[in-house]
Formats: structure tokens, C-alpha cells, sequence
């Protein structure tokens, strides 16, 4: 079975439709899994409402839906005191726009009834207990709306009676639940280059780009883990030190530098994303098919 899965990045889920517009729209690659963590999980959902066969609809579909994301369909102020309010509040910002958007474009039935296998995990802000929701889960939907909540920034989602943050705070990229899903081949979108290379913020920082940066750097680390492991695992298997498990082929896409800020959703910022993960969506995938 073949598998996408999709890190998490913020406004850089346009760098994903690029990709994705390669990997669907002009491969048509019929993934049976798809798996994502953070704004991951929101594309990961979205896909995973079209049957195999209708990848050029998905990628059109994810495309036409994120040109339609700004800043203020992620966010807004609360009232009357703004992010002062975060003194006392569960986040610094309301994320309402962006649940009614989720609520609205995305479709228990249509996941449960395309014959996709789903992954998105969120991480339980009580215990720190990671967990992946599947597509017959009671509320895949808040399960994404949790997994997209950044930390700090975007409201928790109270779910199963708990509330649920962020899936990128523990795992980056969604490996693992593929490989558990059942995929022997897993295409990997990760939003953060290799050798991340950070530029000065160019003023005092207030204290939300703070908490974004540190989050960016929590975030590379975790990633490099994730795939470090994986490729072990796959090293492991090969020298026959693992017999019962398979190896898994790897495809990686990712940007060679940073994509910049983690919530520049201007329509200039999406455009540049969008174009850089489709070229390298086609110069991983052209390497792949000569291997």
C-alpha cells in the first residue's frame, strides 16, 4: 500500500498543494493511506475525502481551498482586549474562522464512505499522551481541528473529554502511523529543509514570534528523529537484523532552505511555497523512477 504523509508547518501547507499538485494532479499516484500532523492533518483530511481514481479532483480541490485561507481565516482577536486576553485564556488568538472553515469544508461522510485509511494524531494537552484519530473515529473533523491547533496561538479542541493541541508538538511527520496503517512505500512532504538555516527576526521580538521560533526549532528536531528512525529501522531490515518487519521505500520532499514565516498567509508568500513544492515534488519523484 502506498502512503502520503505530511508534516505539519503553518502557513507553509501551500508548499503541500505544490506538491501535492505533482504527486495528484499530474502522477495521479492513488495513495490508500494518508496520514498528517498539524496544518498536515488539515490537507491529509482533505484528500482523504476523494475515492482512488479522483486525485486530479483532490489536488484541484486543496488548491482552490487553500487560496481561500488568510490570516483571517485561521484567527482573530479576542474581545475587547485582543491577545491580552491569552493572560487568562487557553490561547492568544480565538481560532473560530478556522474551525467554522473545517466544520464547513470538510465532510465526515465523504472520509468515511472513499475507501481511505486516515491517520491524524493530536497531542492531549492534560496528559501529553499522543494519539492518532482514524477516519471511523467519532469526530475525525475535531480530532483535525485539534492536531492544526498551534500551541499558545490557536484555541485547544475539547474532545473525548480532554483538550487537544497541536500533533506536531510529539511527532512532525506521521511515519510511523502509515507504516502501522499498512504502507510498504510512503511519500513524505516535510515543510522544513534538511540544514534549516534561521535569519535575525530584524527587530525586538514580541513574545508570539518567540513562541513561533522555539516551536520551529522544537518542530526540525523532532522531524530529523522521525525520519532518522525510520531509515534506521529500513537499515536494520535490509541486513536481515529485523525478519518479521518489511522494508519500506522512501520518498522525500522537502525544501533545500526555510520557507519562511510559519504565519505569512499572503497570497504572494502561498504562490512562492506552492511553486517551490512542486519543483521539488518533480525532482524527487524523477530521481525515484530511475532508481
Amino acid at each position: 500500500m502506498r502512503a502520503l504523509a505530511l508534516s505539519g508547518g503553518g502557513a507553509k501547507i501551500h508548499y503541500h498543494a505544490g506538491a501535492i499538485r505533482h504527486l495528484l494532479g499530474t502522477l495521479r499516484i492513488p495513495y490508500e493511506i494518508v496520514a498528517g500532523v498539524s496544518a498536515g492533518a488539515i490537507v491529509a483530511a482533505q484528500l482523504a475525502q476523494y475515492p482512488v481514481g479522483f486525485e486530479d479532483e483532490a489536488a484541484q480541490d486543496l488548491e482552490e481551498l487553500l487560496s481561500r485561507v488568510t490570516i483571517n481565516e485561521v484567527r482573530r482577536s479576542w474581545r475587547p482586549l485582543g491577545a491580552l486576553q491569552g493572560l487568562w485564556k487557553p490561547s492568544f488568538y480565538s481560532s473560530a474562522p478556522l474551525r467554522a472553515l473545517l466544520r464547513r469544508e470538510l465532510s465526515q461522510e465523504a472520509i468515511r464512505g472513499s475507501g481511505k485509511v486516515l491517520r491524524v494524531g493530536a497531542v492531549c494537552a492534560e496528559t501529553g499522551q499522543f494519539k492518532l484519530f482514524t477516519q471511523e473515529s467519532a469526530d475525525v473533523i475535531g480530532a483535525v481541528i485539534g492536531s492544526s491547533a498551534f500551541p499558545g496561538i490557536l484555541e485547544p479542541m475539547r474532545m473525548l473529554g480532554q483538550m487537544w493541541i497541536d500533533g506536531g508538538v510529539r511527532v512532525v511527520t506521521p511515519i510511523a502511523a502509515a507504516i502501522e496503517a499498512g504502507a510498504d512505500e510512503i511519500d513524505v512532504v516535510m515543510t522544513s529543509p534538511e540544514k534549516p538555516r534561521h535569519g535575525s527576526i530584524g527587530h525586538e521580538p514580541t513574545a508570539l514570534e518567540i513562541i513561533e521560533r522555539s516551536i520551529e526549532y522544537m518542530a526540525e528536531e523532532i522531524i530529523e528523529k522521525d525520519l532518522k528512525l525510520a531509515l534506521y529501522m529500513n537499515a536494520l531490515v535490509s541486513g536481515n537484523f529485523m525478519p518479521t518487519k518489511r522494508l519500506i521505500r522512501f520518498n522525500v520532499i522537502r525544501p533545500a532552505a526555510s520557507l519562511g514565516d510559519t504565519f505569512d498567509f499572503s497570497a504572494e508568500g502561498a504562490a512562492i511555497m506552492r511553486v517551490q513544492g512542486q519543483q521539488d515534488a518533480q525532482r524527487v519523484m524523477a530521481a525515484a523512477a530511475v532508481q
